[in-house]
């Protein structure tokens, strides 16, 4: 739990023992003479840091070596819980030497688990790891517990669900549903809680703790893409060959959102997905490595971090543009093809020839990547006001980056207000255009156009930046009277507002 008794947050702020771990020692054992009193502390970004009420180095020299990576590790044992850590990849921040003496160290992992887990041969033998998500439970499947209430009673009833498992290319992802507390039998009780727990359970071959956070990061941006929604997962546990007990795992990373999931704000459910999600996660794996940028640059604007209008622009439109060198095919126009070609065949030296022909190599404007990557989108957004959009992005986005200023017919903020409007629609169509390249059916992708839970503010944003004619809420009240006349029990009327089964 993340403490709140200062201004500055942290996962995990305790005193404890700490001394250079010994892979020979047996497991659990302190080595009280070499062990020191120092205090631990583990930010909200995940950052290592303990400081000790004594040195571990033998040397003044060691003490001073600052900024330089240790091959040791420390291990510890915490005040409050008995919990073991292990700090990995250790180094030194500094100390000093006296009558009372100091020394700090920062670490990249930090391992808190049992005494019988936390050796460094276990931190190299690591085969699951596991993700809290019941945070997210909502979006994953319905809700399992159901409360009933008559005159005589109320009861709550639970149906265990069955647990689901994807068979990728690379090792097994499990989703699993639990209740807890767990109940083994019967019993009368003034007071009960039940909650239900949904875990993500990966098992693969990792072999580092980069590995374990590479995959983390990977399936957390994955689940965060499909569902449309800002912040991230909890910090992972950890399972080891030789141990049943996890241990938890933290590393540096963005701090993230404290928005709690909203359904309004979700883009698709697992259960929309669900038939053809392995072959989704597949390609989301292959997409992240082999695209890069493309992918990464979008996921960067949607971490909850504020930043100018400006950035936030530019970074897409260089997202879009890395995007389509990886997967755009955009036809250069034949007459200036053959114009390069002449001018090239004039050059009599090899050495000439080949460095005119990497200058003058003909590509696609920044206008044209846009119309070919939203024109393969299944939406009702026609060719003339896509290119007037695309056309309109790419003046903006050029002076920004050649003139840093505004048209002199625009005040700033109106500048600034079109930049808005320009990025929610790039926003949306940049999220949908990877949703389409990792495999989401085009129904689906039409689904949440038109009809899914975010559909009226993604058609919204879509009308301002100039890419619908109607406005979207013209077409809400033209609907509302038929609405209101449906019966809300009519089959049809259900099937229309569910999501496309796939």
């Amino acid at each position: 739990m993340a403490s709140e008794n200062s201004l500055e947050k942290f996962e995990l702020k305790e005193p404890g023992l700490f001394w250079w771990n010994d892979p020979a020692a047996p497991l659990g054992t302190i080595p009280h003479e070499r062990a020191v009193h120092g205090q631990l502390e583990i930010g909200t970004t995940g950052l290592v840091s303990l400081e000790l009420d004594g040195t571990l180095s033998q040397s003044i020299i060691e003490l001073f070596a600052i900024g330089q990576p240790l091959e040791k590790c420390i291990a510890g044992i915490l005040n409050d819980d008995n919990k073991r850590v292990l700090l990995l990849k250790v180094t030194r921040n500094g100390g000093t030497l006296g009558t009372r003496s100091r020394e700090k160290f920062s670490a990249t992992y930090c391992l808190v688990g049992q005494a019988d887990v936390l050796s460094w041969e276990n931190a190299k033998n690591f085969y699951a790891m596991a993700a809290d998500l019941s945070t997210f439970g909502e979006f994953l499947t319905p809700s399992s517990i159901e409360v009933s209430k008559t005159r005589s009673s109320t009861k709550a009833i639970h149906k265990n669900k069955k647990d689901i498992t994807l068979k990728l290319k690379e090792g097994l992802l499990d989703i699993q549903f639990r209740i807890s507390p767990k109940i083994l039998y019967n019993f009368k009780s003034r007071q009960i809680s039940l909650a239900e727990t949904v875990t993500l359970f990966c098992r693969k071959r990792f072999g580092s703790l980069e590995a374990i956070v590479n995959e983390f990061t990977n399936l957390e941006d994955f689940f965060l893409l499909v569902l449309g929604m800002e912040g991230g997962f909890p910090w992972p546990d950890v399972f080891f060959k030789s141990s049943s007990f996890p241990a938890r795992l933290y590393f540096s990373r963005l701090e993230r959102s404290g928005e709690k999931p909203n359904l309004a704000k979700t883009v698709l459910l697992l259960a929309d997905v669900r038939p053809y999600l392995s072959e989704v996660v597949d390609n989301w794996r292959t997409a992240r490595e082999t695209i890069g940028s493309g992918i990464y640059m979008y996921l960067g604007t949607r971490r909850g971090l504020k930043s100018y209008i400006e950035n936030n622009f530019s970074i897409m439109m260089m997202g879009l543009e890395s995007l389509h060198r990886s997967v755009g095919k955009t036809q250069v126009d034949e007459k200036l093809k053959t114009k390069i070609e002449r001018v090239i065949s004039e050059v009599s030296l090899t050495k000439d020839k080949k460095w005119l022909s990497a200058i003058l190599r003909p590509a696609p404007n920044l206008k044209e990547r846009l119309i070919e990557l939203f024109s393969d989108l299944p939406l009702s957004i026609s060719k003339a006001r896509l290119t007037n959009f695309a056309d309109e992005c790419s003046r903006n986005r050029n002076d920004l980056q050649h003139f840093a200023s505004t048209r002199a017919d625009q005040t700033y903020e109106q500048f600034a207000q079109r930049l808005v409007e320009l990025s929610r629609a790039l926003s949306a169509l940049y999220h949908l255009k990877i949703l389409q390249i990792i495999g989401i059916h085009d129904n689906s992708l039409l689904w949440i156009f038109e009809k899914g839970y975010q559909s009226f503010s993604i058609r919204m944003d879509c009308w301002l930046a100039g890419l619908l004619e109607e406005d979207p809420r013209q077409a809400v009240q033209r609907q509302r009277p038929l609405m209101l006349s449906t019966n809300p029990s009519n089959s049809e009327s259900e099937e229309a507002s569910a999501p496309p089964q796939t």
